[in-house]
């Protein structure tokens, strides 16, 4: 009775791992797919408004083609902005901020550029 019932339990974890370790892969391919079809068929550029109080306060426009979802952010990928001091990628100026990334500063902070 004790070895079914371990035999039992280890057939129960080992079909809960199989699950687990199903919906990980199922994760990662639906990262993969998202990122292939965005890159792929979607992105040409990719424009960037921020907005205070319903008025337009800043504007970037980026380079998206064969870009995912995030790679795009970068400042050689930059194609213009509404801010004279930050060049964009063609000019050939080296970008004279601390950072420029779609993470951010702190966790909650998105396009942080300084």
């Amino acid at each position: 009775m004790k070895t079914k019932m371990v035999m039992l339990m280890l057939q129960m974890t080992m079909a809960i791992m199989m699950m687990i370790m199903t919906m990980m892969i199922m994760m990662i391919m639906m990262q993969l797919f998202l990122n292939i079809f965005y890159t792929i068929l979607w992105l040409s550029q990719v424009k960037v408004e921020l907005y205070d109080d319903g008025d337009e306060v800043a504007e970037f426009e980026f380079e998206g083609t064969l870009q995912n979802l995030t790679s795009f952010f970068s400042p050689a990928n930059l194609r213009r902005s509404s801010y004279g001091d930050i060049p964009d990628g063609l000019s050939g100026r080296p970008f004279p901020g601390d950072d420029f990334s779609f993470d951010g500063f702190v966790v909650l902070v998105r396009l942080f550029i300084y």
